[in-house]
């Protein structure tokens, strides 16, 4: 049953996403089976059809367009078994709130927040639970 939920990490952040990696990989629960900074690595993590993700991990605060954290979700939906989704960012954004209440699951979580139970939250939401931290609903 160990390291069973798959988690691909959408961070632009290299220090970021070696932290979260460091932690979901100490989790008895998560394997990380990628690391991408952005949507060209993205779609060439998606070319591969045997790569399965349970949970994705998307940084809110990537440079780019407004719009780049929800199309990159869009994306991982088109995968042969869509996975949950988790946001991140330092600060909280109305558009992605409105997103998972929306879509009634997922999680999104303040980076502050992470060092604390980033793969708790990963299972949570792997396990159909909607997770937002109490800095969010502010």
């Amino acid at each position: 049953m160990a390291k069973d939920i798959r988690v691909l990490i959408i961070e632009d952040d290299p220090y970021a996403r070696d932290l979260m990696s460091l932690l979901l990989t100490r989790d008895w629960r998560t394997r990380v089976v990628g690391e991408v900074s952005g949507e060209d690595e993205l779609a060439l993590f998606l070319t591969d059809e045997v790569q399965t993700v349970d949970v994705v991990i998307i940084d809110t605060e990537m440079p780019g367009e407004p719009g780049l954290p929800l199309r990159l979700a869009t994306q991982t939906q088109k995968m042969p078994h869509p996975p949950k989704i988790v946001y991140t960012g330092t600060l909280a954004k109305r558009e992605i709130l409105e997103e998972i209440i929306q879509n009634r699951c997922g999680g999104y979580v303040l980076k502050q927040d992470i060092l604390y139970a980033l793969g708790a939250v990963v299972a949570a939401v792997y396990k159909d639970t909607c997770v937002i931290s109490p800095g969010i609903h502010k």
